[in-house]
């Protein structure tokens, strides 16, 4: 009798292939995209349905088309008041200023030195 072979090639079962995981971004994008695909699609049925809505009147009275009188005379009066401190302002600034020369003035000087004391130096004044 003959032996079987005994040395019977080993097969090895096919191995199954993995499928690509879906990414877990991938529903949040297809999503995105069915969400502005709707939008997109309302714009659109509102355009074409021509259903025009007029916009709402503004609650703000017109603008008169003469300026108010006594608001008028109110700014001169106020722009004449203004000229009038400016002018205060202006004059107070050069009696600051005047003064302040005399005090450099009487600084600069050398005070009163006794009869026997020899004269002061440029430094020490």
């Amino acid at each position: 009798m003959s032996e079987p072979n005994q040395n019977i090639p080993a097969t090895v079962p096919d191995q199954p292939e993995a499928k690509t995981p879906v990414r877990k971004s991938m529903p949040v994008v297809i999503a995105l995209v069915v969400i502005i695909g709707l939008i997109g699609i309302a714009n659109l049925s509102s355009l074409l349905s021509g259903n025009k809505k007029n916009a709402p009147a503004s609650a703000m009275p017109m603008r008169p088309a003469a300026p108010n009188a006594q608001q008028v005379n109110s700014f001169e009066s106020q722009q004449q008041l203004q000229a009038q401190r400016d002018a205060e302002a202006r004059q107070h600034q050069q009696e600051l200023n005047a003064a302040l020369q005399q005090l450099q003035q009487t600084e600069g000087a050398p005070g009163p030195e006794a009869a026997g004391a020899p004269p002061m130096t440029a430094a020490q004044r």
